[in-house]
């Protein structure tokens, strides 16, 4: 399951450096701010919780950088803090060794409440899609699912933890 994720995820980066728009979107500087990114990151992200704090510094900008940068919007669903910081640092994890990676090309994520259709339902038959990229109107938008996203950094997972 964590290699169709990942390999999900590096084709979607993939994707959006290639294909994607310029056109860029913020998040609400207050609602940045008050995240807890120390405790959140210390106990839901492996990744983050094995640097060396140093690392951990670098890390933690990097996800704020993303955060700036992207709006996370839900389907169905309130966004939460934990939201924003699982979804920043799938983000973040898999280019963590280029500092100056930026997601040009990647304007929102939206959230669904758990998988989903080729018609974009999360109720009823037929939801295999854990996440997407958006094309047609949907482009610069990468779309996924909050249960794949929690599973994939859940502690059962081990070290596997990019969306």
């Amino acid at each position: 399951m964590f290699l169709a994720i990942s390999i999900l995820f590096v084709l979607l980066i993939v994707y959006f450096f290639f294909f994607g728009s310029k056109r860029k979107t913020q998040n609400s500087a207050t609602e940045i701010r008050e995240i807890d990114f120390d405790t959140l990151l210390n106990e839901h992200v492996s990744f983050y919780k094995n640097l060396e704090a140093d690392k951990k510094q670098i890390f933690k900008n990097a996800v704020k950088i993303f955060l700036e940068n992207t709006t996370i919007e839900g389907v169905g669903i309130d966004i939460t803090e934990l939201d924003r910081i699982l979804i920043s640092s799938s983000a973040v994890i898999p280019v963590f060794s280029f500092p100056d990676w930026k997601y040009k090309n990647l304007t929102s994520v939206i959230l669904y409440p758990d998988t989903f259709d080729g018609q974009y339902q999360y109720e009823g038959e037929e939801r295999r899609i854990l996440g997407m990229v958006g094309t047609g109107y949907l482009n610069g938008q990468m779309l996924l699912s909050r249960a794949a996203l929690l599973q994939g950094f859940s502690k059962n997972n081990g070290p596997h933890n990019t969306a």
